[in-house]
């Protein structure tokens, strides 16, 4: 198994599927979207990442696979939906 690795994500392209992620010795990495391991966690810019490094594409160097957030301050999946009744409770709102 390969050695897992810290990072934060510092170029984002969504739209094309892919982005670029530093880890702390200024080493940038790529990674694609299929790699990344939550579907309920949309990658954004400063998102803290774990990641072990795989072959790129023929002639490309490493990039990250098995991608899992470390650090999110997003509210996501049921959680969101628990969240948001609270919040309406607290108002007074039904």
């Amino acid at each position: 198994m390969s050695e897992e690795l810290y990072g934060s994500i510092i170029r984002l392209f969504l739209e094309k599927g892919f982005g670029f992620v530093c880890i702390p010795c200024g080493r940038t990495y790529f990674f694609h979207v299929k790699q990344w391991g939550d579907p309920l966690i949309t990658p954004v810019i400063g998102q803290q990442i774990r990641f072990t490094l795989g072959p790129g594409r023929p002639g490309r160097p490493e990039q990250c696979m098995d991608i899992r957030v470390i650090k999110n301050d997003i509210v996501v999946g049921t959680d969101a939906l628990s969240a948001a009744q609270e919040s309406k409770a607290d108002a007074g709102v039904k």
